[in-house]
């Protein structure tokens, strides 16, 4: 009965506390001070608080232990579980897709940079002032390799384009 009243008291002392009715402050001599009244807590009563104390602690985390062993037998969180498991698989198959990707882009770019560096290279070579006027070369052959030239140029513009924005999504 004793203790019963001793943890009704002391509820009632916190509710005062935490609205700011009145002001405890712990002494060095095992005085509490409450307002104007001021009373002895012996070395018995503070180690029966602390047990009480530590009994709660224990009853506290056996309980917080008993209800994550009650979420985890939930029927949802295997279900739950394996979904997660199935959206990070396949993250970083995407990923490593998307890195594959950008890749072979990138190296296809090069080529054609190469290869529109050798043509225009030849371009500078063979300008149509310098062109020997005995060969007979077809009108129409000159056309032919200027307008794949053209084509070879804006391609390399698009592929630079597109490794351009797939960097930037890639990176934000």
């Amino acid at each position: 009965m004793a203790l019963q009243g001793e943890i009704k008291k002391l509820k009632e002392m916190l509710q005062q506390y935490t609205s700011g009715t009145i002001k405890m402050e712990p002494s060095t001599s095992g005085m509490t001070q409450e307002g104007d009244n001021t009373s002895y807590v012996s070395d018995s009563e503070w180690k029966e608080r602390f047990i009480q104390a530590m009994l709660l602690r224990e009853n506290c985390a056996q309980e917080k232990i008993k209800r994550s062993e009650q979420v985890k037998q939930h029927p949802m969180v295997p279900k739950y579980s394996m979904k997660i498991k199935a959206l990070k698989s396949q993250l970083k198959h995407e990923r490593t897709q998307n890195d594959n990707t950008n890749r072979s882009k990138a190296d296809f770019l090069m080529e054609l940079d190469g290869k529109y560096k050798e043509l225009t290279q030849y371009k500078k070579i063979f300008t149509p002032a310098q062109t020997p006027k005995e060969e007979n070369v077809a009108t129409a052959t000159v056309e032919k390799y200027k307008n794949q030239v053209n084509n070879l140029q804006e391609e390399v513009a698009k592929l630079k384009q597109q490794l351009t924005e797939n960097a930037a999504e890639n990176n934000s």
